[in-house]
């Protein structure tokens, strides 16, 4: 079990995903198994306000009350593959974008913002303070 309040689930084909105030992302198998917990991993310097998955490209979105969001891959174990500078406040919300927009996806903060999000490459995505072509930036709605 977590140390905190649990504040956020999502789903893949194979596991469940728990964030948590404890600052930690649990990897849960679905396989009916009794060590169903198949990895810790301290992900964020504050509370996991919200978590969401793009089971397509095998991929877990974080964001927490530090103002990050993180990109993780989903196997075995959760391996941080992008840290993003998203907000200047809390990061409230994730939500992934479907049909042509699918590597996308938006993040509402308590600094008043919505932002849209996409790959800068293969399995990195753009930050706001990164210095790079058009479209790089965000999006704020």
């Amino acid at each position: 079990p977590h140390f905190d309040a649990v504040t956020s689930l999502a789903i893949t084909k194979d596991h469940l995903i728990s964030g948590s105030r404890d600052k930690n992302l649990r990897l849960w198998s679905l396989d009916h198994s009794i060590q169903n917990l198949k990895s810790t991993s301290y992900a964020h310097q504050d509370w996991i306000n919200d978590i969401e998955t793009n089971t397509a490209q095998n991929l877990l979105y974080s964001g927490s009350k530090d103002g990050t969001i993180k990109v993780w891959t989903v196997n075995r174990k959760l391996r941080c593959i992008s840290d993003i500078n998203a907000h200047s406040q809390s990061v409230n919300s994730i939500c992934k974008l479907y049909d042509e927009y699918e590597t996308m996806f938006a993040s509402g903060s308590s600094d008043k913002s919505i932002r849209l999000w996409k790959p800068k490459q293969d399995d990195l995505f753009i930050s706001k303070n990164e210095d790079a072509d058009d479209n790089s930036e965000p999006n704020s709605l």
